[in-house]
């Protein structure tokens, strides 16, 4: 089995909404620029590395509704509203959650954001911040998102 690309994940993600009506994908109205992410890393103290990076570059943030990804919006890049990689960072990190976790999605009941450790190379895993602790998630980004979507993507039959 080969592992799935970020493209070929976001283009069977664009086809959820057409086989499973209660579901719908809403992408970032922009896609961030390398200008954008430079700024936040320089706010975050932190890189944005691997398949995240690319995920920003090539769709900004968003997808399901339920869950969706922080983004970067290249017109405001530091925002700090709620769903901005730099909002949703600051906020936990004013909750105890260490410098080097860099929050990529809010959980539907703000308990435990899942992060980037951007201390962890190329390829950054991905944890939960919960109770004071990370717990590993993924190996990188594009497992964490694989891991995420294939269960709707089994129910849709994509």
């Amino acid at each position: 089995m080969t592992s799935p690309t970020l493209q070929g994940l976001i283009e069977r993600l664009n086809q959820a909404p057409f086989i499973l009506p209660n579901e719908q994908v809403i992408w970032a109205p922009r896609r961030a620029t390398p200008e954008a992410i430079a700024q936040v890393e320089n706010a975050l103290g932190q890189p944005i590395a691997g398949a995240l990076r690319e995920f920003l570059l090539l769709r900004g943030g968003g997808g399901l509704k339920s869950l969706p990804l922080s983004g970067i919006d290249p017109l405001h890049p530091l925002a700090r509203n709620r769903g901005s990689i730099l909002g949703d960072t600051l906020h936990w990190r004013a909750h105890g959650m260490p410098g080097r976790y860099i929050a990529i999605q809010r959980d539907a009941a703000d308990q435990a954001p899942l992060c980037l450790d951007a201390q962890g190379g190329s390829e950054p895993p991905v944890i939960r911040w919960a109770s004071g602790q990370a717990q590993p998630v993924a190996s990188g980004f594009i497992d964490f998102y694989a891991a995420s979507l294939e269960p709707l993507f089994r129910q849709a039959g994509i």
